[in-house]
């Protein structure tokens, strides 16, 4: 992570940082919004809190799990300001609630009408997706990864590293998993945008844990940090 790197790092380094990216962006009109964030997700998700105050949107809830009281202050403050503001904290050092459509219906009823917002816990944004797509709403279901989710349902497969002469089992993504078998590729943001561990897929099938693209072709570049191996893999490292 960038935040390691910089303190393992000597001194007088420069460091080229690129203008904001990606497309976890509040809806443009007054309409309202619900926001659920666990742990260090809260991090996105004060900053679009403050950014709907800004925007004047007619009513946003926020459901924020977490066993540190990070932004509560802030955020209590904000709910008694501004009415339009509905702030439900759940302490989970002392509740052992989880995201569930009992908990969305009692928070904020009208969930199934308005766009949502969420990041954190990989197991929080599962259920978030499993929710939405029952309900036929996904579209209204915007996400923010700290931590990609790979397929589950996915088996394991054998991956060799041409290069390296190393034979391993990918149950994650080849990242994770050339890891676990002892590898050290490089790599560093691990949401597949640094593009620090790009390599050559030589042959084999992956899938794109975040587009959900499926690559069939041979020697194509690939992330490792967000590709799972759905057939036997060969990379180029």
């Amino acid at each position: 992570m960038v935040s390691d790197y910089l303190c393992k790092s000597a001194n007088d380094i420069v460091v080229e940082i690129s203008q904001v990216q990606g497309d976890f962006v509040l809806h443009t009109d007054q309409s309202p919004a619900l926001m659920i964030a666990s742990g260090s997700g809260i991090t996105a998700i004060y900053a679009m809190v403050k950014q709907v105050i800004a925007q004047n949107l007619e009513s946003v809830h926020l459901i924020y799990f977490n066993r540190a009281p990070v932004f509560h202050v802030e955020l209590e403050q904000l709910s008694r300001q501004y009415p339009q503001f509905h702030y439900h904290f759940i302490d989970t050092s002392r509740s052992k609630q989880y995201l569930d459509e009992a908990l969305l219906t009692a928070q904020c009823a009208n969930w199934k009408t308005i766009n949502t917002y969420i990041c954190g816990s990989t197991p929080m944004m599962k259920n978030a997706k499993a929710i939405f797509e029952k309900h036929e709403i996904s579209n209204q279901l915007h996400s923010e990864y700290f931590q990609p989710c790979v397929d589950d349902t996915a088996t394991e497969q054998p991956i060799t590293f041409r290069r390296a002469q190393r034979d391993f089992i990918a149950t994650k993504t080849l990242l994770e998993s050339a890891e676990n078998a002892g590898l050290r590729p490089t790599s560093g943001c691990r949401m597949g945008i640094c593009n620090s561990c790009t390599c050559t897929k030589v042959s084999g099938v992956t899938k794109n844990i975040i587009t959900g693209e499926i690559d069939q072709s041979d020697n194509q570049q690939i992330k490792l940090c967000v590709s799972q191996a759905l057939s036997p893999v060969t990379i180029d490292l």
